[in-house]
């Protein structure tokens, strides 16, 4: 079989002819691969002379050939959305989508690591280079190429230690891409999720030690210029603020309310933030309750989770 077979029903945007088109990107040309459907996968190409069009174009798995399918032509509409007889490829944030109506499937597409063109498979053309440098992972994806727009090849657990091969100079939310090497292979992973041994790489979240992940009570001390956040074993969640360290930590854990709680989290930014996700939290910590809850769901979902804000406070 090839994919899915349904009949195609019509809708009111939906452009009615399909052209037969076998279209050859150019290095400039934008190409997303799309994760498969049945027996093959669509491949979408935006050239770089006529963005408002798109080109869908269905190829076979080499198990099955490897062949193509003639191409169906994609019309840019309102909200980033091209669309075509049974096709609507569109894009939403940084994540990339083509639902096909005939089978009814939505797919992920992607980048191809392919199109890189830097000696260390980076998109910035500043790459520093540390040819090994120690680090851990605070868990999260690790991606084919510097960006979210690459597809995912493989993941790590907190603490997995990996070694840096470069800052690839592709930043994303006030950190950069790193290329590593992770169980004898290599990888991309953001800088947000990652920790430095030793000495502190620019573009990194922070040093090893320095950092914490992990509800049924919260609350919070005003006031002072500590903040921490306290977990508990089942999940609640204290957070305190005091005029010093040991202050914001002794009214962390007392709000928490628990001989299991433990301090997670400390800053001495004005605003403080917890994303809480199935098994755990990410914290955030900025000069704006917005900018600080933005933190930690980014380091949330950069981890390959769902995520809410759980707990935000400033001081």
């Amino acid at each position: 079989m090839k994919k899915p077979v349904s009949f195609l029903f019509s809708m009111a945007l939906a452009i009615s002819s399909v052209a037969v088109i076998h279209q050859s990107a150019s290095a400039a040309d934008e190409v997303y691969e799309c994760d498969a459907i049945g027996d093959g996968q669509y491949i979408v190409t935006i050239p770089e002379n006529a963005s408002h069009t798109a080109f869908a174009v269905y190829r076979l798995s080499a198990e099955y050939g490897g062949n193509a399918e003639e191409g169906t032509r994609l019309e840019l509409r309102e909200g980033e959305q091209y669309i075509g007889q049974g096709l609507i490829f569109s894009f939403h944030g940084s994540n990339t989508q083509l639902n096909d109506l005939g089978s009814n499937m939505i797919v992920s597409c992607y980048r191809p690591a392919g199109t890189q063109n830097h000696g260390t498979g980076a998109l910035g053309g500043n790459e520093v280079v540390y040819n090994g440098a120690p680090a851990q992972s605070l868990g999260g994806k690790v991606r084919g190429g510097p960006g979210t727009n690459f597809g995912q090849i493989g993941s790590l657990s907190e603490g997995a230690a990996v070694s840096v091969i470069a800052n690839t100079g592709v930043q994303f939310d006030g950190y950069d891409w790193f290329e590593i090497r992770f169980n004898g292979r290599t990888g991309y992973q953001w800088g947000g999720i990652m920790c430095s041994e030793g000495t502190q790489l620019p573009g990194i979240y922070q040093q090893c030690g320095s950092y914490s992940q992990s509800s049924t009570s919260q609350s919070s001390n005003t006031g002072g210029t500590w903040m921490a956040f306290a977990i508990g074993n089942d999940g609640r969640l204290g957070h305190g603020a005091g005029t010093n360290r040991n202050q914001a930590q002794e009214y962390a854990l007392q709000f928490c309310g628990h001989g299991s709680c433990q301090i997670e989290n400390e800053t001495q930014a004005l605003c403080h933030a917890a994303a809480e996700t199935p098994g755990g939290f990410w914290f955030g910590a900025a000069d704006s309750k917005q900018q600080a809850e933005r933190f930690a769901l980014n380091f949330c979902s950069q981890a390959g989770a769902s995520c809410t804000i759980r707990y935000s406070f400033c001081r």
